[in-house]
Formats: structure tokens, C-alpha cells, sequence
């Protein structure tokens, strides 16, 4: 105990876990799996040291490709939304947000619903995001008006307005 003078046995069986975990850091990510190792060690139920053996993993692994909310043993994601737009994307803003300004005054004449009329909204902060030079909020705006205002927007024939809509929703 505290203030006690360790026993030779118990000096060796805390030196034969350091050992054991100085393995164990090489395979194991967590200093949690650790702790349980030697909680595990501490009520004998195994011995040390631990030794590797080759093509034995000691953790789990996960290869994640794209976008994620939650990964891994025991991950929880609530309450989150992924709005992924593709990254690497030149858009003339300029021209963008001239014809934003025609679509959302087309989009305002034929909208009839709710939703229609939150694209027209999404259009308009769109806009908006383009003539401040922000393209990734331009992005997120048009992906947020849908396919309708794509719809509208070739109709009339603002291409690169239709183009940038169709790029924000990944069609």
C-alpha cells in the first residue's frame, strides 16, 4: 500500500505490465483499451508480457472514404446535416449572380408552393454569396434550391446558373 515498502513480486509484476503496455501503445489507439488491459492484469486474469504476433491486429480499423458522421465502435452523430459540394469548382461569380437575379424574378412568378417559394429565397441568398465572392456559400445556396430552380433556370436559359445548380447538387 501507500508509504509501504513494495515486495520484490509486486515490483516485478509492475514492471512486466509497463513492459506489457509499452507493447500494447504500438496497436492500441486508446488509453481507455489500455487502462481496461490493466484493470484485466490487476485481477490476474492475464499474464504479461504481451508479445506481437504478426497479422494479429490489436484494434480496430476503419477506412473511411467520402463523407462521415459518425465512425468507429461505439460512434453516436445526432442532430447534424452534411451539405457536401464538390470542392474544387471555378464559377464566374460575376456572370453567376447576373443571372441569379433573372432566375429569382422567374422563379418568383412561377412559384406556388411553400417549397418554391424557399428556393426562391435560396436563389436570392445565392445571389447574394456571389456578388460578395463567396463560392462555397453559392454552392451551398444552390444546392439548397433543388432541382426546381434548375428546372427554371434552363428554361429560360440561364446556363450558368443551370450549371452551377446541377454542380451544387452533383448531377
Amino acid at each position: 500500500m501507500i508509504g509501504e515498502e513494495p515486495n520484490p513480486g509486486d515490483l516485478e509484476r509492475l514492471l512486466e505490465l509497463i513492459s506489457a503496455i509499452g507493447n500494447l501503445r504500438a496497436h492500441v489507439q486508446s488509453d481507455r483499451a489500455i487502462q481496461v488491459v490493466i484493470n484485466v492484469y490487476q485481477a490476474g486474469a492475464i499474464t504479461a508480457p504481451f508479445t506481437q504476433q504478426q497479422g494479429v491486429e490489436m484494434s480496430d480499423q476503419y477506412n473511411v472514404s467520402g463523407t462521415a458522421g459518425a465512425v468507429g465502435r461505439y460512434a453516436v452523430a445526432r442532430d447534424f446535416e452534411v451539405n457536401h459540394v464538390a470542392a474544387r469548382v471555378d464559377l464566374d461569380l460575376a456572370a453567376l449572380a447576373s443571372e441569379l437575379l433573372t432566375l429569382r424574378a422567374a422563379m418568383k412568378e412561377r412559384a406556388n408552393t411553400v417549397e418554391e417559394d424557399s428556393a426562391v429565397v435560396c436563389i436570392g441568398n445565392a445571389q447574394l454569396a456571389a456578388q460578395a465572392g463567396d463560392q462555397g456559400a453559392t454552392l451551398t445556396h444552390l444546392q439548397r434550391a433543388g432541382v426546381w430552380a434548375g428546372g427554371v433556370a434552363t428554361s429560360i436559359g440561364a446556363g450558368v446558373a443551370a450549371g452551377a445548380i446541377k454542380t451544387a447538387l452533383g448531377l
